[in-house]
């Protein structure tokens, strides 16, 4: 048996969560040492109101090879409601194919893309979402108060960096940057995101990922003048590949425009669709004969591919 098709949840959940990485360190006299920059770049309180966020995730392991990437543009909206939010994942997973998708968010109302084709998430579905996400925030809210960036999360990565340095000038999206690296004290970076991962249940995972690490280090580009967050990386070693991790911030402040998506279409569709390729019928049970399914990645592909083409997505079936 497979689960019921969640994608439009779990796509929009993954994209929303980059806002609580929006907050980024400023201060600071341009003289600071690396320890201080380090310590003004992740400890102020200050809250971006827009800009774009990307995300990125390598993983070259013995089993395989994994990329992920998400670039979202936002813009906080008013009090009670989700930000705005143009963003789009990207997954590769080697011989398994590439899947990418987004998700739109205007406050009120929310869209699904694949294959450049968006998908209007029901209005009933659209507030229960926001309703869980604002609760979410609220709770947030009364633990970190004054807390930013990766401190939102319960992240503090000033606690675990190592020996921090300056190595140079550098430049982010147009913004120089004062370049800093560091090594991590393995044990405490996995302490520190174990705690996060708790809520979602993975923190088991984590902990079995640090028992793997074998060294990490940082590279941290921080603003020249304003010595705001502009890209985290780390790097680590483990015992079955290397694993490398970014987070990249630019247009900060700066306005973004973020619109409906013309011609979308009935998320039932989209929905139906999935359930279809991952052998997922209406009522949660698989329609796939045993032994199939490998196609499922080139289902997804083709579905992307046709678009709004009635035509082409019926020709997907081949796949099934």
């Amino acid at each position: 048996m497979r689960p019921q098709v969640a994608l439009p949840s779990i796509l929009i959940a993954v994209l929303l969560g980059v806002f609580a990485l929006a907050g980024c360190g400023g201060g600071g006299g341009d003289d600071a040492s690396a320890s201080e920059l380090i310590k003004q770049t992740f400890g102020n309180d200050a809250q971006l109101k827009s800009g774009r966020i990307g995300l990125g995730l390598n993983a070259d392991l013995k089993s395989g090879s994994v990329q992920a990437s998400v670039d979202a543009r936002f813009s906080q909206g008013t009090s009670g409601q989700l930000p705005l939010l143009d963003g789009t994942l990207k997954l590769d997973s080697g011989n398994a194919g590439t899947i990418e998708a987004g998700a739109i968010s205007l406050g009120d109302k929310g869209y699904i893309t694949v294959g450049g084709q968006a998908f209007a998430v029901p209005a009933a579905d659209w507030e229960n979402f926001v309703e869980g996400y604002l609760a979410d925030q609220k709770e947030a809210d009364k633990e970190r108060a004054s807390q930013a960036t990766l401190s939102s999360l319960g992240i503090h990565p000033e606690q675990w960096l190592v020996d921090p340095k300056k190595a140079g000038d550098g430049e982010i999206a147009g913004e120089k940057t004062i370049h800093l690296t560091a090594g991590v004290d393995v044990a405490k970076m996995v302490a520190d995101v174990a705690k996060v991962a708790k809520k979602s249940g993975a923190s088991n995972q984590i902990s079995a990922l640090g028992t793997g690490i074998k060294s990490a280090s940082v590279e941290i580009d921080t603003g020249a003048d304003d010595h705001r967050l502009r890209q985290l990386q780390i790097h680590m070693e483990l015992n079955s590949g290397t694993l490398d991790l970014r987070i990249t911030y630019s247009d900060l402040d700066q306005p973004q425009e973020i619109t409906a998506p013309k011609d979308a279409r009935p998320m039932a569709e989209l929905t139906q669709a999935l359930q279809q390729a991952l052998g997922t019928g209406a009522d949660g049970t698989s329609t796939t004969p045993q032994g199939a399914g490998g196609n499922d990645a080139k289902y997804l592909e083709c579905l992307q591919a046709a678009g709004d083409d009635v035509a082409k997505v019926q020709d997907c079936a081949k796949y099934l």
